[in-house]
């Protein structure tokens, strides 16, 4: 028998709306926007960056402009996010 199957209200990973996604192609794009990312972690309670470019997820750089700041690299990381974020889980 078939499971029937569950609605994404369902499922308690998707974060709420008080959660922001900002996607970058590289880190000097993201760097270059310090200012927007600093004033968007205020409106929220999590923001998610991420970055496509291949890096490291523990760029003291950006994880420093808040401390409600989530960093993900790479290509893999921004199909999840863009996927996610299609699915209306992030307050674009």
């Amino acid at each position: 028998m078939l499971e029937k199957k569950k609605d994404y209200a369902d499922i308690p990973y998707l974060p709420s709306k008080k959660t922001k996604l900002s996607l970058f192609n590289t880190f000097a794009e993201a760097k270059q926007n310090a200012q927007a990312i600093k004033d968007e972690a205020a409106k929220f309670e999590q923001l998610i960056i991420v970055v496509r470019e291949e890096g490291s997820s523990e760029n003291q750089e950006l994880l420093g402009l808040a401390p409600n700041i989530l960093l993900y690299t790479g290509r893999a990381w921004a199909l999840i996010f863009e996927r996610r974020q299609e699915d209306e889980a992030y307050v674009v």
